[in-house]
């Protein structure tokens, strides 16, 4: 499994979850999007060349993709892509509070999408004790 941080995280924060994944062989790849594709490439044309490229690949972002037609989740679904899309919450957090919290949620990222199929997942910024990324 192949993973992309979108341009709307950090490359900071994708480098680290990089180096994490490798100590525990966690993926293959982890990148930000700056490091395979032009920064301002539109969403849908990124989202085809990582269909592109014949491999599963498992996208990371704050975009909410809210429009349930919309023309990213039809990329999503066109390129067999699997999307995690980090709730609200998220947004309104600094960066170390969100690389932390990034981190707790990894293990349960790559499990469940070594399963899902295409399609958008929700990362709640809440972890409780029913911790479980939903369809959306």
């Amino acid at each position: 499994m192949k993973v992309m941080f979108d341009n709307n995280l950090s490359e900071t924060i994708a480098r680290a979850i990089s180096v994490l994944s490798e100590e525990k062989d966690l993926a293959e790849r982890v990148v930000h999007l700056q490091e395979v594709f032009p920064a301002h490439m539109a969403d849908t044309a990124w989202m085809d060349g990582l269909g592109a490229q014949g491999s599963c690949w498992v996208v990371i972002t704050r975009d909410q993709l809210s429009k349930r037609a919309g023309e990213e989740r039809k990329a999503i679904r066109r390129n067999g892509l699997i999307a995690y899309v980090l709730d609200n919450q998220w947004a309104s957090q600094t960066f170390w509070p969100m690389a932390s919290r990034l981190v707790d949620w990894w293990p349960l990222i790559v499990q469940h999408a070594r399963t899902a199929r295409a399609g958008v997942y929700r990362v709640p910024w809440k972890m409780g004790t029913a911790r479980q990324l939903t369809s959306c």
